[in-house]
C-alpha cells in the first residue's frame, strides 16, 4: 500500500507540474508574440537623406562667417557612412556657390565628428523578483522602477569654404595647408548621382 501510494503521489505531482507549466507558457505566449512584432518594427534606421536640418535634427545647415567664407555642416545618424556625410556637406557648399553665380570656391578645411551620448533613466514597468532562500518556481512579475538606457550616435561633417569671384586668382600663400580650389559645376556633376533625397532611397 505504501509503495502504491508513493507512486500515485509522484504521478499526481507530475500532472500538477505539467498543468502549471502549460498555464505558464499560455500566459507567456502573447508576450512573446508582441515582442517579436516589436523587434520587427524596430529595425535599423535608414541613412539620413540629403535635406535641410530642422529643429536641430539631421540634415545640412550653413552660415557665412565672413563676407565670402561659408561654414556648412551636415548632421546624420549612425547608419550614414562618414564619406556620405562629407559629400553631402560639400554638395551643399557647391549649391550655394551656384546660387551665388560663383564658379569656383576654396575648400579651406573639413572635419568629421562622431558624437555618442548615453542617458541613464528609470521607468515604471515589470521586473522579476529574486528568489533568495525560497524554492525555485514561477513568480509573477512585479511592477516598479526599472533602469533604462538610451544611446544616441550621430555624425557631423563641417566644411569651411571661401567663395572666389570670377577671374580672381587667390594668393597660394594665403591659403591654409591642404586646402584646394574646386569648380562648382564639377562638384555638382560628380556628387549629384549619389545624392539621396527624402523619399527617394526607399
Amino acid at each position: 500500500m505504501t509503495r502504491r501510494f508513493g507512486s500515485l503521489r509522484c504521478r499526481a505531482g507530475q500532472v500538477v507540474g505539467s498543468h502549471l507549466q502549460a498555464d505558464m507558457w499560455r500566459a507567456l505566449l502573447p508576450c512573446a508574440l508582441l515582442l517579436g512584432v516589436f523587434l520587427t518594427a524596430c529595425g535599423p534606421l535608414p541613412p539620413t537623406p540629403y535635406q535641410a536640418a530642422k529643429g536641430g535634427g539631421f540634415g545640412y545647415a550653413e552660415e557665412f562667417q565672413e563676407r565670402d567664407v561659408l561654414l556648412v555642416t551636415f548632421d546624420a545618424n549612425a547608419e550614414t557612412p562618414g564619406e556620405t556625410v562629407l559629400n553631402y556637406a560639400l554638395y551643399r557648399a557647391a549649391e550655394i556657390a551656384r546660387d551665388r553665380e560663383v564658379t569656383r570656391f576654396v575648400l579651406l578645411d573639413k572635419t568629421l565628428l562622431r558624437d555618442e551620448q548615453v542617458w541613464h533613466d528609470y521607468g515604471y514597468g515589470p521586473y522579476r523578483p529574486y528568489a533568495v532562500g525560497a524554492d525555485w518556481g514561477y513568480y509573477p512579475p512585479l511592477y516598479g522602477p526599472v533602469p533604462s538606457y538610451t544611446r544616441s550616435l550621430r555624425y557631423r561633417a563641417a566644411l569651411r569654404v571661401r567663395m572666389l569671384p570670377d577671374g580672381a586668382a587667390p594668393d597660394p600663400a594665403s591659403l591654409p595647408l591642404g586646402s584646394s580650389i574646386l569648380k562648382t559645376a564639377e562638384v555638382l556633376s560628380k556628387l549629384g548621382p549619389g545624392i539621396v533625397r527624402p523619399g527617394k532611397g526607399d
